[in-house]
């Protein structure tokens, strides 16, 4: 379905009995994610959920009309779940979308029930860090220059979004990583090169809410991948150590994508949370 928000034209999906609880997932890669791989990870939660899946402005299939800001998109949010009838909700954010999570925590918590951050950072201030990761792994075709011109927002078009995007997705996972599936993710994927320059270049250097993290009074759950190398388990712990009604849960099988390694425990834990918190 499609709607208009904030003068942007979103897509968006609602799953299960609208009476109960409601769930907001919110997906990363601004420019490269979108809601389709949430509807597949988060779909079995329709039987206790209300879902509320959503392709950002920029991103996937929604429009690409700025501005690509923390601010916007977090307002978008707001004005997306008040459209389609949900008041109160628990708000779940995986990689970038953990970040606009706590960023709507922040400014609008008396409408949350429940936060979930997966594979999240309370800051990009520090992504030096996952530069010398992804060169340190040793993968064929990952190069210091394009590297950099990727976390610093200076990508010239989608098609060499693409490439690279393509060199970098086994870095997400832990397990063993068929061959052929970078080129077929790649080929699935919808790109917004304008997006992700805007969110690497702007938003990225001056994101930095670690002092603020104690003001989150929202029961919370903190995900991570043990192996994740673009949110490694110490931003997590960071976070978990600082929000007060706060647990982390450590995936050791994981890299960036528990909910896909590690599937069934991924779900049991979501719904265990959200039972013992009061959902």
């Amino acid at each position: 379905m499609e709607t208009t928000v904030n003068g942007a034209r979103l897509y968006y999906e609602v799953l299960g009995d609208e009476s109960n609880p409601a769930l907001v997932v919110l997906h990363g890669g601004p420019g490269i994610g979108d809601c389709r791989d949430q509807v597949r990870d988060y779909g079995a939660l329709r039987e206790e959920c209300r879902l509320l899946f959503y392709d950002a402005r920029g991103s996937g299939r929604s429009e690409d009309k700025p501005p690509y800001t923390h601010d916007q998109w977090a307002a978008d949010v707001d004005e997306l779940t008040r459209q389609v009838g949900i008041e109160r909700f628990a708000l779940l954010g995986h990689s970038y979308g953990g970040i606009i999570a706590q960023e709507y925590a922040l400014r609008s918590q008396e409408r949350l029930t429940h936060l979930l951050l997966v594979d999240t950072a309370p800051s990009t201030v520090e992504n030096e860090e996952s530069i010398q990761r992804a060169l340190a792994a040793g993968l064929p075709g990952i190069e210091e220059e394009w590297l950099r011109k990727l976390f610093e927002g200076r990508v010239e078009s989608n098609e060499e979004m693409r490439r690279m995007w393509e060199l970098l997705l086994p870095l997400y996972f832990e397990g063993p990583f068929d061959p052929s599936l970078p080129k077929e993710m790649a080929d699935q994927t919808f790109f917004h090169y304008e997006t992700h320059n805007y969110a690497f270049s702007v938003n990225n250097p001056k994101y930095d809410i670690r002092s603020r993290l104690g003001e989150i009074r929202v029961p919370t759950l903190v995900i991570c991948g043990g192996n994740d190398w673009i949110t490694p388990l110490s931003t997590s712990e960071r976070i978990a150590a600082a929000i007060p009604d706060s647990r982390l849960e450590v995936f050791d099988k994981s890299g960036h994508m528990p909910m896909v390694e590690e599937r069934e425990k991924f779900v049991s834990v979501l719904r265990s949370f959200l039972a013992e918190a009061g959902g």
